[in-house]
């Protein structure tokens, strides 16, 4: 190693390398700064300058060469001892010391949540290269807690069936599906299988099917994606055999469904005790009509079915069939020739329906139907009609909690539908002019026509369409009008929000959300200039008084200034929050010298006034703003005038509440 001596001194005079001596005072200095021509001898003075200074330079560019050298053999030896330093740092991780049960925990954060195909991508049981695998090749004691982790081992990738799948293709996986299958050999786990239409059934992989559907009942979450007829060949031998089956999602598709019915039903899933969770999708030019001649399943037991295109007639039967059934999701509700019967869900609390054409098939689904426990309703339509949706709820005489709809048009008064609503705690709807009066009116004796409702969100249209006092028109322009802005701020400063905790108003135009904010608090460009001036004479007097040549004239002008501000006790905390210059005053304001102290104390009385007043209106019932989403929200403030964000639920029934500064809403529509 290099010892400090090779660095600072010279080997031959013992003198320091780097403090090379500046250069001597040049005896032609009179020529350096003229024009003049030099004589012979100065000429010959100006080279030997040249020529002394020229050996000095490449003396020292030799150093700089010597230097760089060293200084990497020094860059290569610090990383050495800092690896060095890591490696023995790593020996006192407490990771070493954590008990089997800890890092079983931590591993099982390691697993996917949900179907994410990022994460999926990260997690493989039938691949060496991939967790949870991976873990078991960090030390003894992390492949022990791996390997004594049966539910870190039950998240199997999608399998398809057929030449060029997993199995087929990386042979090994075979060997490590059977290991991870043993290393979990009593906990439910979940599969995806995919059944290729271009394939016929013999040409499937045995071993994949021999190895794994022995291990059918403990089969929890189950995804199967092909053609019906596919299905009921291969997954066969499974039937009566998914004892631990909770959720079916069945993917129906491929150009082999025909507009008929097909003769036989699915029957893989009718013995499976458990199953009370369904998800149905069917090809997109096929609906589904008679539900049963699809697939046969234990309907009494659904609790909860998602479906992804389905005929009015097809809806009822599920309804009917299915008694205990407690949530339905329709992705798509179409209209259909055949007659739809009447028919009562007594059991149904939560129901969402969308249609992406007419509203006919909505409207002949409410004539039919009576749901008297439905609570939470969620419709996304192009044309909204009042009456057969008022004529329903009237007829279940449902308690209704929660209401959210999105509509382009809307055929009848709104104000109907909320009278047949007093149960209801959250309503979320597509804007439009006159809407907010109706919602918050009252009648003649101040009894509200919504008494419970608590959490109101009013979207507006996408970008691309345009609000007007008729409704919302698809493509027309841009999505808000100045003038509806003003029509609204004028509404929101009329009503009456006392009753509620939450109004959020989503999908605001940039142009005019900040205006929009201000003109709803209360805020005057008026009194904006006002205190402008003031504060910006308050910062020079001061700053003019603690310099050391202030004058007795500087103290008079605070003096008549502080006197000016105290005349103003309404100044606005809206003002005083996020002010620039109010974050440097109160620190000049310390610096003032001992005989301006009366100033002083002015001073500081003026901002306790303020800071209590800001505090209160951070904390007092009012509006805020997330510029990232374009939504203000009216409520408790908390402490701040910004919303954290949204949160884009899953659950598409989820309150429209706020909590922890964050604004639940629903699932994407209109």
């Amino acid at each position: 190693m290099l010892s400090s001596e090779t660095l600072v001194l010279c080997h031959k005079c013992t003198s320091h390398i780097l403090t090379t001596p500046p250069p001597e005072p040049s005896p032609i200095t009179p020529l350096l700064t003229s024009n003049n021509v030099p004589e012979p001898h100065e000429v010959a003075i100006v080279l030997e300058v040249i020529r002394s200074c020229s050996t000095v330079v490449a003396q020292i560019d030799e150093l700089m060469a010597q230097v760089a050298r060293v200084l990497g053999i020094l860059q290569a030896q610090r990383s050495e001892y800092e690896e060095h330093i890591e490696k023995h740092e790593k020996v006192l991780s407490k990771v070493r010391v954590l008990p089997i049960g800890v890092l079983s925990e931590i591993f099982l954060r390691t697993l996917p949540q949900g179907e994410d195909q990022d994460s999926m991508m990260k997690f493989n049981t039938l691949d060496q290269d991939f967790v949870p695998w991976t873990l078991t090749r960090v030390c003894r004691s992390w492949r022990a807690a791996a390997l004594l982790t049966p539910a870190l081992w039950t998240r199997l990738p999608y399998f398809q069936f057929g030449p060029g799948s997993l199995v087929e293709s990386q042979p090994e996986a075979l060997a490590l599906l059977r290991r991870s299958l043993d290393i979990s050999p009593s906990i439910p786990f979940s599969v995806n299988l995919g059944l290729d239409p271009m394939f016929p059934a013999h040409l499937s992989n045995p071993q994949f099917t021999h190895l794994l559907f022995p291990h059918s009942n403990r089969f929890e979450h189950m995804t199967v994606h092909g053609h019906h007829r596919d299905i009921s060949q291969r997954l066969s031998q499974i039937q009566g055999n998914l004892k631990s089956l909770r959720s079916l999602s069945l993917y129906l598709i491929g150009s082999t469904i025909n507009l008929t019915d097909p003769s036989l039903p699915v029957t893989t899933f009718v013995d499976a005790p458990r199953l009370q969770d369904l998800h149905l999708s069917f090809s997109p030019t096929q609906q589904l009509v008679h539900l049963q001649s699809y697939v046969a399943l234990p309907w009494t037991q659904l609790c909860h079915a998602s479906i992804g295109r389905i005929a009015v007639g097809g809806l009822a039967t599920l309804l009917s069939s299915a008694p205990a059934l407690q949530e339905c999701v329709i992705d798509e509700l179409v209209q259909e020739a055949s007659s739809v019967p009447s028919f009562t869900s007594a059991a149904l609390r939560r129901l969402r329906i969308r249609i992406h054409s007419s509203s006919d098939a909505l409207n002949l689904f409410f004539s039919h139907t009576t749901l008297p426990s439905l609570q939470k309703l969620s419709l996304t339509v192009l044309c909204l009609d009042i009456v057969p949706l008022v004529t329903f709820v009237s007829r279940s005489s449902c308690p209704l909690t929660l209401l959210y709809v999105t509509f382009v048009r809307c055929n009848g008064h709104l104000a109907r539908l909320f009278g047949a609503l007093p149960s209801l705690t959250d309503l979320g709807m597509s804007y439009r002019y006159d809407l907010l009066e109706d919602i918050l009116r009252k009648d003649e004796s101040g009894v509200a026509v919504l008494p419970r409702l608590r959490h109101l969100l009013l979207r507006f249209p996408r970008t691309r369409d345009i609000w007007t006092p008729s409704g919302m028109h698809p493509g027309a322009g841009p999505t808000c009008l100045s003038e509806d802005y003003q029509r609204l701020v004028y509404e929101l400063e009329r009503a009456d929000l006392a009753s509620l905790d939450t109004l959020t108003l989503d999908r605001l135009s940039l142009k005019h959300q900040d205006a929009f904010f201000l003109a709803l608090d209360r805020w005057s460009d008026v009194q904006r200039n006002v205190y402008d001036r003031l504060l910006s004479d308050w910062n020079d007097s001061l700053r003019q008084i603690i310099h050391p040549e202030t004058t007795i004239i500087e103290s008079l002008k605070l003096d008549k200034i502080l006197s000016e501000i105290e005349s103003h006790p309404e100044i606005s905390a809206r003002y005083i929050h996020g002010n620039p210059i109010l974050k440097q005053l109160p620190q000049d304001l310390a610096l003032l010298p001992a005989d301006q102290e009366s100033l002083r104390l002015r001073g500081d009385s003026i901002f306790a006034r303020w800071w209590t007043s800001l505090d209160e209106y951070l904390n007092a019932v009012g509006w805020r703003f997330s510029k990232e989403t374009r939504t203000l929200v009216y409520g408790r403030r908390r402490g701040s005038l910004t919303v954290k964000g949204l949160v884009q639920s899953h659950d598409p029934f989820a309150s429209f509440k706020e909590e922890n500064g964050f604004v639940m809403l629903p699932a994407s529509s209109w």
